[in-house]
C-alpha cells in the first residue's frame, strides 16, 4: 500500500578469504520520488567466507508497479557497485460500500429524508476521502464531504434528499479516495 512500511534485508556474502568492507549507495532522486528507502547499517564489513544480513525500511510514495535499482558498492573490488533490485506494486486503499445504490422511492416534498452509507476501509492506511453530488436540481447533499476513515474502520455518511416539487429526481454520488 502506499504510504505503509514494509521491512526487506539483502545478504551480502564475501567468498574470499579476506574481509569486505562495503558500503550502501544512496538512492537516486528517481528512486526516491518513488519510494522512500532505507538501510539501517550504512556501512560495514562482511567477514572472510562470511554472510552479512542488511535491512532496510521501504515506503512506496506512488501508486503502481514500482522497479527501483539500488547499489552497493565494495571497497577494493574494481568493478562497479553491486546492483539489487526492489519490485513492489503500490496500492492505494481499499474500501467498501454498504449499498451500491441508494433509491429515496417516494417521498414527502419539503420534508428532508436521510439514508445511511456505511464506508469500510479494509485496507493497513488511511482511506482519504471526497465526496460530491451531481444531480438536477439542489435536492441531494451528503453530511461530509471530506475525511479521512483509520485503516481497519468503517464512517457512516447520512445521504440526504429535500425534494422541493413533486418530479422524479436523480443524483449520482461520487467519491474520490
Amino acid at each position: 500500500y502506499i504510504g505503509a512500511l514494509y521491512n526487506g534485508k539483502i545478504d551480502i556474502i564475501d567468498e574470499t578469504n579476506l574481509p569486505a568492507k562495503y558500503e550502501f549507495v544512496p538512492p537516486s532522486e528517481l528512486s526516491q520520488l518513488q519510494a522512500k528507502i532505507d538501510v539501517i547499517q550504512q556501512s560495514g564489513t562482511v567477514p572472510a567466507n562470511g554472510k552479512v544480513s542488511l535491512a532496510f525500511t521501504f515506503i512506496p510514495r506512488q501508486l503502481g508497479p514500482l522497479e527501483i535499482v539500488q547499489y552497493i558498492r565494495v571497497f577494493g573490488n574494481e568493478e562497479p557497485p553491486i546492483p539489487f533490485i526492489i519490485k513492489a506494486l503500490s496500492v492505494g486503499p481499499k474500501v467498501s460500500f454498504s449499498k451500491e445504490k441508494i433509491n429515496f422511492m417516494r417521498v414527502k416534498v419539503l420534508t428532508k429524508t436521510t439514508h445511511q452509507l456505511v464506508i469500510t476501509n479494509e485496507s493497513i492506511i488511511p482511506a482519504s476521502f471526497t465526496t460530491f453530488v451531481e444531480s438536477n436540481g439542489d435536492v441531494f447533499r451528503v453530511s461530509q464531504n471530506e475525511g479521512v476513515i483509520a485503516p481497519h474502520s468503517s464512517i457512516t455518511l447520512d445521504v440526504i434528499a429535500y425534494l422541493d416539487d413533486t418530479i422524479t429526481f436523480k443524483g449520482r454520488l461520487a467519491f474520490a479516495f
